[in-house]
């Protein structure tokens, strides 16, 4: 946070990534991590009722409605927690996760999650993902963390959801037992894969 108490914004800077052009270099930096993760993604796939999705990911979970992952990217978590409304406004029935400036660690995310009481500095929070379990409602928004897979590293809700969003593997009622620090060291290694790429 800024001395005003607003976040700081950032400029985008246009990247080239896998032959695609990226408007961000934070979106082809999780472009390279979902190719370290073994995710099939395509860029800016579809128009949703006037929300654009970042990417669209493959996914095998039968709880993903088409087999498809939406994925909005955002510069901070404040951005992050803002896009709910906008996506929800899109009126569309897809799993969304939102995800911003990388894996966290529990702790980076200021008390957000002292009910699970999760200390491992490995425990890797993803960002945000709607999703509809425990809701008579529909589709609500929970947390999203990243958790070892088939694949190296999945993700999952927090709570309510115990399957991996992209393969379908059961992963557990206790997200604090799956701490995933293939995570941590995909997301370093896709910012070395994109570092000194331009437009």
């Amino acid at each position: 946070m800024l001395d005003d108490g607003h976040a700081p914004s950032f400029a985008a800077i246009p990247t080239r990534y896998a032959g695609v052009n990226f408007r961000s270099r934070l979106e082809a930096r999780w472009a390279a991590f979902f190719d370290l993760a073994g995710w099939q993604w395509v860029y800016e796939p579809l128009d949703c009722n006037g929300w654009l999705p970042d990417f669209s990911i493959a996914a095998r979970c039968d709880d993903v409605p088409g087999g498809v992952l939406l994925v909005e990217v955002k510069a901070t978590r404040e951005e992050a927690h803002r896009a709910k409304a906008k996506i929800d406004r899109a009126n569309q029935a897809h799993r969304v996760l939102v995800l911003s400036a990388g894996p966290f660690r529990a702790a980076e995310w200021s008390g957000e999650f002292d009910d699970y009481f999760v200390d491992d500095p490995d425990f890797a929070i993803a960002g945000l993902v709607r999703d509809g379990a425990f809701s008579e409602a529909g589709l609500t928004w929970d947390y999203a963390i990243f958790r070892p897979s088939s694949l190296g590293v999945g993700v999952r809700c927090m709570s309510g959801w115990w399957a991996d969003l992209i393969t379908g593997e059961y992963t557990g009622n206790d997200p604090a037992e799956f701490p995933c620090p293939l995570a941590f060291q995909h997301w370093r290694e896709a910012g070395n894969r994109v570092q000194w790429q331009s437009k």
